[in-house]
């Protein structure tokens, strides 16, 4: 529901293309679930040893990693979906506003970071507010966010990236 109401802000979307959009959603979740009953089923009821805990924990970790990733993101039937559902201006439209999202929610994620920064090495107001719009206006947010403690560190790979001599003088 949240995935079709992004898409339904760039207005003028018809019921049809809702509604194929709503299906495919709910194909994503089928979808996952079904993966998740499949590994549930074939789980041990007894106890278990090292080696038969680490191949459940594998077997485990593509769902995971879905999970984090989101299931309507990339490669998933609601994306496909998408691309094939709303015409030339209609994607337009949705590509700018799903950037404009995500770049705010790297904005979130970067003074996050700069306070977890500020905690180890305290910074004034000033160099903060300039370290966080160095990182804003030179790095780019990345296509796809996890749900994850791995995002700060994004935010630091793309700030070792950044040159030295733009950093030095905060």
């Amino acid at each position: 529901e949240s995935q079709v109401a992004l898409v339904e802000r760039i207005g003028n979307l018809s019921d049809e293309q809702k509604t194929k959009l709503e299906l495919a959603g709910l194909g994503d979740i089928h979808r996952f679930f079904s993966l998740f009953e499949t590994l549930r089923r074939n789980r041990p009821t007894r106890q278990v040893t090292m080696d038969q805990y680490q191949k459940m924990w594998q077997e485990a970790q593509p769902l995971q990693r879905r999970y984090q990733a989101g299931l309507h993101g990339r490669g998933s039937l609601f994306q496909k979906t998408l691309w094939n559902t709303l015409d030339k201006s209609q994607l337009s439209t949705f590509q700018k506003i799903d950037a404009e999202r995500r770049r705010r929610q790297y904005a979130a994620i970067v003074r996050a970071t700069i306070a977890q920064i500020d905690r180890a090495v305290p910074l004034t107001a000033d160099q903060r507010a300039r370290l966080i719009d160095l990182v804003l206006t030179r790095t780019e947010p990345p296509e796809i966010w996890g749900q994850s403690y791995y995002q700060y560190h994004v935010v630091l790979l793309n700030m070792s990236k950044l040159p030295e001599e733009e950093l030095k003088p905060i």
